[in-house]
């Protein structure tokens, strides 16, 4: 048997996590994010002083990002923590 085949992990479940998060978590935030911007810029082309605004969107956005970015190295360290597993049952026989 070939160590390839021994490491061979299932990846579906941290793709359905990360799908269902998307759609459940990230879509709606962005859609939120779409709509304040809108009105930001509306707000702005009207006159007013957007500039408190402006800063708690980038802040928003930004946090999305990091957000993001966290949940995936999560997913990825859950991953390799299953193939080291694997390969110390291989060793333990």
């Amino acid at each position: 048997m070939k160590l390839s085949d021994l490491l061979k992990i299932d990846v579906e479940p941290a793709i359905d996590r990360l799908k269902n998060h998307i759609s459940e978590h990230l879509r709606p935030r962005l859609a939120e994010l779409v709509v304040d911007t809108a009105m930001v810029q509306a707000r702005k082309a009207g006159g007013q002083d957007t500039t408190t605004a402006e800063i708690a969107l980038e802040a928003s956005y930004a946090n999305i990002t990091r957000h993001e970015r966290i949940m995936l190295e999560r997913e990825a360290s859950n991953l390799l923590i299953a193939v080291l597993m694997k390969i110390a049952g291989v060793i333990s026989g």
